[in-house]
């Protein structure tokens, strides 16, 4: 799994979330039960992963998550 963490000017990789030196404020909901009755929620994949200080995310990224920093989330956002 690739855990990918994007910042103007930066690009970093790593292949666990153990790897990852950011904070850690808190993990993604578990959405199985709203799934299971059809509602159109979050990738699976999204499910209960972690939430870092300062970074948006996660976001499913093909073959794994991605997290990007406020400013870089607003330039691909517009």
């Amino acid at each position: 799994m690739r855990i990918v963490f994007v910042s103007i000017g930066k690009v970093e990789d790593f292949n666990s979330f153990d790897e990852v030196p950011y904070k850690v404020t808190g993990f993604t909901s578990d959405m199985s039960k709203e799934r299971a009755q059809g509602r159109l929620v979050h990738r699976a994949e999204l499910d209960n992963q972690p939430e870092y200080e300062n970074f948006a995310g996660p976001m499913w990224d093909v073959d794994g998550y991605r997290y990007e920093t406020w400013e870089v989330y607003d330039m691909l956002s517009r």
